[in-house]
């Protein structure tokens, strides 16, 4: 069987390796893996406890060195990570679980924003964004006219956050100026 699920993929900053999750079998909790392209080798990145759903969302910092991901208790309740690629620390960023959808670095590498519903149940009970210091803290509501708000992307220049609202059908996109805080809909 393939070391990698089907989606959620990130390419490190050689190339020389696909992060993904991987589970080993439907009672164990999803881990962060490397796959190597040339040793045909997965390396495990993330160690969750065994009676968790484990390590879900992930996303690669702008520089490559750190990884952020959401260690779950249960489906996507959990909290917010990093793990140092090059010394392999992992550092524990929000203090509350919450259900947490999808998470992105900001372009300096300094703050992590991050989508989440209030009802564990309903995945678009109550979305929005907030914002945490990569380093760790309290998340920080954002402003966004959508309550529904989810999967956030940042531009290379960081000036623009894109995200979007609803089910891939129905989704409503959106685009949020980061430093005038304007926001319009597409």
């Amino acid at each position: 069987s393939s070391p990698l699920p089907a989606n959620s993929f990130a390419l490190t900053h050689d190339e020389q390796k696909i992060i993904g999750r991987h589970r080993s079998s439907l009672k164990s909790p999803f881990r962060l893996v490397a796959y190597n392209w040339k040793t045909k080798q997965a390396e495990t990145l993330t160690t969750p406890i065994d009676s968790t759903y484990g390590d879900f969302y992930f996303a690669l910092s702008p520089d490559g060195k750190t990884l952020a991901f959401t260690r779950c208790s249960a489906g996507e309740l959990g909290y917010i990570c990093t793990k140092s690629l090059i010394d392999g620390k992992v550092n524990r960023v929000t203090p509350e679980e919450q259900n947490i959808n999808s998470l992105s670095w900001t372009a300096d590498g300094q703050e992590i924003i991050f989508s989440h519903s209030d009802n564990e149940l309903n995945y678009f009970s109550s979305a929005g964004l907030s914002r945490v210091t990569a380093s760790g803290g309290t998340p920080e509501p954002m402003p966004s006219n959508s309550m529904r708000a989810q999967n956030p992307a940042i531009s290379l220049k960081g000036q623009l956050l894109a995200y979007c609202t609803g089910p891939s059908r129905a989704s409503a996109f959106y685009r949020l100026n980061l430093k005038s805080k304007t926001e319009e809909l597409s």
